[in-house]
C-alpha cells in the first residue's frame, strides 16, 4: 500500500513538472525610466508621464511636491535639465546619476498664484540612458484649484437690456475678517452700488451696449492677503428675445438643410448668448 502511494506521488510530480515545462515563461518587463508621485496620481501606461491633482489649495501657498524617478535599465542614467512651464515652480533632482535599479528624487516647490480657480504647471525631465544619443523625456502635470479666503457669488455675470440687474455677494471662510471698500468698472453703462453692511454690490446695465463684449467689475476689499476681486461681466448687444429669434430662425434653416448635428454643436454658443430657453423650444417641437 505504501509503495502504491509513493508511486502515485511520483507520477503526480512528474506530471506537474511536465506541465510547468511546457507553459510559456512570462516575458521580463522592458527596462524603463518610471516616474511616480507621492500623492494619488494618474500615471501613463509607460510610466514616462504622471498627473497629480492637489485639489483645493489656498492662494499664495507653497506646495511641496516629491516625485521618484526609478531606473530599471542595466545602465546608469544621467538626469539633465528640468524644463518648466512657468516660473511658479522650482525643481531639483538628486542624485543626477541613477545607477541600475536605483532611484532619484525630484523635489518641486510649486507656488500658488493670487487668482482663484483652476491652475496648473508642467515639468519635463530630461534623462539619458547609458550611451544613448538622445534624451528620454518624462513629464509631470500638476493641477490644483486656487481658493481665496474671500470670493464672489456669482463668479461672473451676463447682462442685457431685458436682464439688466444683478447682485454680487461677497462670501468668506468662517472666521475670516474682511471689509468691502467699494467697486468700480471701466464700462460707463454699468451702474454700481456697494453696500458695506451686507457685503453686496448691485450692478445695473443702464443702456443697450453697442456690441456684445466682456468687461469687468473690480471689487475692493480690506483684508490681510487680498485687496481686490475681479468679476467678468458679459454684456449682450441684443436682448434675450432678439437673440432667441436669431437662433430659432437658424434652427429652422438647419433642420430643413438636414444639418441637425451642426445645430447640436451650436447649442453651447446659445448659452453664452443668453438664449438658453431656445433649447426648450427645440425640445417642445421635437
Amino acid at each position: 500500500f505504501v509503495g502504491g502511494i509513493c508511486c502515485l506521488l511520483l507520477a503526480l510530480g512528474l506530471l506537474y513538472a511536465g506541465v510547468v515545462g511546457v507553459l510559456p515563461k512570462p516575458e521580463p518587463a522592458a527596462p524603463a525610466l518610471v516616474l511616480s508621485g507621492s500623492r494619488e496620481a494618474t500615471p501613463s501606461a509607460s510610466g514616462s508621464s504622471i498627473e497629480q491633482d492637489f485639489g483645493d489649495i489656498e492662494q499664495l501657498t507653497d506646495v511641496p511636491v516629491s516625485l521618484t524617478l526609478t531606473n530599471t535599465f542595466s545602465e546608469a542614467v544621467e538626469v539633465g535639465q528640468v524644463s518648466k512651464s512657468c516660473s511658479c515652480t522650482d525643481a531639483k533632482v538628486e542624485p543626477k546619476t541613477i545607477p541600475p535599479g536605483g532611484t532619484a528624487t525630484v523635489s518641486i516647490r510649486w507656488k500658488m498664484g493670487n487668482k482663484p480657480g483652476p491652475t496648473g504647471a508642467a515639468l519635463a525631465i530630461h534623462a539619458r540612458v547609458g550611451t544613448e544619443e538622445r534624451d528620454r523625456i518624462l513629464t509631470a502635470q500638476l493641477k490644483a484649484n486656487v481658493v481665496t479666503p474671500v470670493w464672489c457669488d456669482p463668479k461672473q455675470l451676463t447682462l442685457s437690456v431685458d436682464q439688466a440687474k444683478a447682485t454680487i455677494i461677497l462670501q468668506s471662510k468662517p472666521g475670516t475678517n474682511f471689509a468691502l471698500v467699494g467697486a468700480t468698472s471701466a464700462e460707463p453703462k454699468l451702474k454700481l452700488s456697494s453696500d458695506v453692511k451686507t457685503n453686496t454690490v448691485a450692478v445695473e446695465l443702464t443702456g443697450k451696449p453697442d456690441n456684445t463684449a466682456t468687461t469687468w467689475v473690480t471689487v475692493y476689499l480690506k483684508h490681510d492677503l487680498m485687496t481686490e476681486l475681479t468679476i467678468p461681466v458679459r454684456l449682450l448687444a441684443a436682448t434675450t428675445t432678439e437673440e432667441a429669434q436669431v437662433w430659432t430662425h437658424l434652427f429652422d434653416w438647419l433642420i430643413l438643410a438636414g444639418l441637425e448635428q451642426l445645430w447640436q454643436d451650436l447649442l453651447g454658443e446659445a448659452e453664452d448668448l443668453g438664449a438658453v430657453f431656445v433649447l426648450h423650444q427645440v425640445i417642445d417641437r421635437q
